[in-house]
């Protein structure tokens, strides 16, 4: 059964032989029963690092296990904000990723985006970044609420 299995990979995409490698890792080890999507988020931030910094960012094996916990930690925040009985697909956080990078990209502060633009960078000072979106975000309506007074 298993030599059918990976006769029948060999026939896929590269795109889609990652995915496979991703799912079958993901199924190996979770984290109180929930895994991450480690290899999409890595391709998802490259094709951010891409458009934001105009070169291609190298990955290495250090970023598999940074990109974890940050999507552990987007995963956290995502939880926190809702309601219990809705789960938070691999969509979701992907999706919070892209926003999340976005974010750092637009912020009026760039030494995070000039400095610390890597999973890891990303990771360690997750809170202080997510800190300063999120305080200049409530900033921005406060200031705009009052304009409008």
């Amino acid at each position: 059964m298993v030599k059918d299995i990976i006769k029948a990979s060999l026939q896929l995409s590269k795109k889609d032989k990652m995915l496979l490698v991703n799912e079958v890792l993901a199924s190996m080890s979770s984290k109180q029963g929930r895994t991450m999507p480690v290899y999409r988020a890595l391709e998802t931030f490259g094709k951010a690092y891409k458009l934001f910094k105009g070169t291609d960012y190298t990955i290495s094996k250090a970023d598999f296990r940074w990109m974890k916990e940050l999507l552990n930690r987007l995963h956290e925040k995502i939880v926190s904000s809702i309601d219990d009985t809705i789960s938070v697909t691999d969509d979701d956080i992907i999706d919070n990723l892209n926003v999340f990078l976005t974010a750092v990209k637009q912020m009026q502060n760039t030494w995070y985006f000039d400095n610390r633009f890597t999973p890891e960078g990303l990771a360690k000072d997750f809170d202080k970044i997510y800190g300063n979106i999120y305080k200049r975000n409530s900033y921005d309506r406060t200031k705009s609420a009052f304009d409008y007074l």
